[in-house]
């Protein structure tokens, strides 16, 4: 699974509220915990963006090409966040056993919210 942590600092980097640069500041020093279990979802999103930008500085690769990229590689991989406060959850609609709801500033659908003390 995938640190929310290091999801929510991409999908920032992907909508442009931060520069490329700013997200790699925050990485780096998380490095050897991002990177503890290399088979694991933080370790292959840290590749990603780590080729992306050898690939950048070559001139392989361009920025919007490197966005593409990590925005595919999050869509694969489930987020799990540590709730000590839960927010608000506005639930949207409900259809079928699925409910659409909005967390922060991310849309779900699930089948069930479950929370754990």
């Amino acid at each position: 699974m995938l640190s929310w942590e290091l999801y929510d600092k991409a999908y920032c980097y992907l909508e442009s509220e931060i520069p490329l640069s700013e997200l790699e500041n925050w990485y780096a020093p998380k490095l050897p915990i991002l990177m503890r279990d290399p088979k694991s979802s933080d370790a292959r999103v840290i590749a990603v963006i780590e080729l992306g930008l050898a690939e950048m500085n070559n001139n392989i690769l361009s920025e919007n090409q490197l966005k593409d990229r990590l925005r595919n590689t999050l869509e694969n991989h489930f987020v799990i966040r540590n709730y000590t406060n839960l927010p608000d959850i506005e639930i949207i609609t409900t259809f079928s056993s699925k409910t659409a709801y909005t967390l922060d500033k991310y849309n779900f659908v699930t089948s069930s919210i479950v929370v754990q003390a």
